[in-house]
């Protein structure tokens, strides 16, 4: 009976050790990887930001449209100035 309730106490402590211990040597690695994907994240969302700058310009922009015309081959060297042009303010 001593010896079971023996080894059910060194039993219970390793496997608290072994918990501990691991959580130590995680907790590191998931505040790294949280900071990541609020790296990631904020990235994200300043692409998303760019990609809607620039849709925002193509629709308001007379000089992209009047280079889409229908009716007249593509401006194709109007349309590269103004992409520039855009890139160099964002």
């Amino acid at each position: 009976m001593m010896l079971s309730a023996l080894l059910l106490i060194v039993v219970l402590g390793g496997s608290f050790a072994y918990r501990e211990l691991l959580r130590l040597q995680l907790a590191p690695l998931e505040t790294r990887q949280a900071e990541l994907v609020s790296q990631t994240i904020a990235s994200i969302s300043r692409e998303l930001g760019h990609i809607r700058n620039l849709t925002h310009v193509l629709k308001n922009s007379l000089r992209v449209q009047r280079a889409l015309q229908v009716d007249q081959p593509p401006q194709l060297t109007q349309l590269g100035e103004d992409f520039i042009r855009f890139s160099q303010a964002s």
